[in-house]
């Protein structure tokens, strides 16, 4: 498998883009799987190629393994226009009604075998699982804010497609982290305690406290802006995040419910939960990583404020107190 930062420099020799351009498109004609980042560069590619029979541009619905390049590509383009009533636009200017309309109805289609995904409630996959029960989260508060407000079944259920198809665009881009990552999770060991960082708060971090315009239902969350904080390369972020904190802060004042840190003057809270992993007859004890959020209420606010704060060389500001107290999971 060939990971992303092999593929960006691959791009860079022609004559060793092309030989791995025909080797990814022999192994998608066969049984053999493509990680998403393979995916991507294959379908870019093609995306951008004519047809060698009559010059006519490629079209990516003809190519199964182009799937989800091409779910990312058309959602990206019309996620504010899923009816395709209205213009929709790429980087040549106004996209022809035609292709709209194909474009559209390929999203519909994502739409209703996505929501099939989202319904099950046994996935084997541990990725699937979680992202499957945070998106039912989702489209439950969805429903109750459309009926709040007595909005019809239309919008309803424009709300609902919103929210399924935001779902799978967040749900590859998780997955594509993973796979390039070669692990489904990372843990830090101090103090005790091994602190897991996992899918689970990847995924509930990025649907839940990104992306506010897609949101129109949720009104209690705060969202990330901050251009530095990549939300693609979230898990390692924090990962840098918490080996600084413990560097800083003594084990004794560690608060293993919930920590603050400060990040270009913006507060922060990371919130964990300890949970059990069984391997066999043995089990293990993490401290889950459960979310990261900017924080906005003054009750906690509040709460930062009597904290002593340790600045750190990088300008990281950490929250501590001596001794911690209990308090209430996000």
């Amino acid at each position: 498998m060939f990971t992303a930062a092999e593929l960006y420099t691959i791009n860079q020799d022609p004559i060793l883009h092309q030989s791995v351009i025909q080797q990814l498109i022999d192994l998608s004609a066969t049984s053999s799987s493509l990680s998403l980042a393979e995916e991507d560069y294959m379908c870019s590619v093609l995306d951008a190629s004519r047809s060698a029979d009559n010059d006519e541009p490629m079209h990516l619905h003809d190519y199964a393994r182009c799937e989800n390049f091409l779910f990312t590509k058309c959602y990206l383009l019309h996620h504010h226009n899923l009816s395709g009533v209205l213009q929709s636009f790429d980087a040549f200017g106004p996209i022809p009604q035609a292709v709209i309309d194909k474009d559209v109805a390929f999203l519909e289609a994502q739409y209703r075998s996505w929501l099939q995904v989202i319904k099950t409630t046994n996935h084997s996959d541990t990725l699937l699982q979680y992202v499957a029960k945070e998106s039912r989260n989702h489209l439950k508060n969805s429903a109750n804010f459309a009926r709040s407000f007595n909005y019809g079944s239309r919008l309803a259920q424009h709300m609902e497609k919103s929210t399924v198809l935001h779902s799978k665009y967040l749900f590859l881009k998780v997955k594509k982290f993973y796979q390039e990552l070669g692990a489904s999770e990372q843990v830090l060991t101090v103090c005790g305690h091994k602190i897991l960082v996992d899918g689970f708060a990847f995924f509930h971090i990025l649907f839940r406290h990104y992306a506010k315009q897609a949101k129109h239902y949720q009104h209690d969350a705060s969202y990330h802006s901050d251009q530095n904080i990549d939300p693609e390369n979230l898990p390692n972020a924090l990962l840098n995040i918490l080996q600084e904190y413990f560097q800083y802060v003594p084990c004794i004042s560690y608060n293993s419910h919930r920590t603050y840190v400060r990040i270009n003057g913006v507060i922060y809270a990371l919130w964990f939960k300890a949970i059990e992993k069984h391997q066999g007859k043995s089990k293990e004890v993490f401290l889950r990583l459960q979310t990261f959020y900017p924080v906005t209420l003054q009750k906690e606010l509040d709460f930062v404020a009597p904290l002593a704060e340790i600045i750190t060389g990088s300008g990281i500001g950490l929250f501590y107190a001596s001794s911690t107290s209990k308090s209430e999971e996000e």
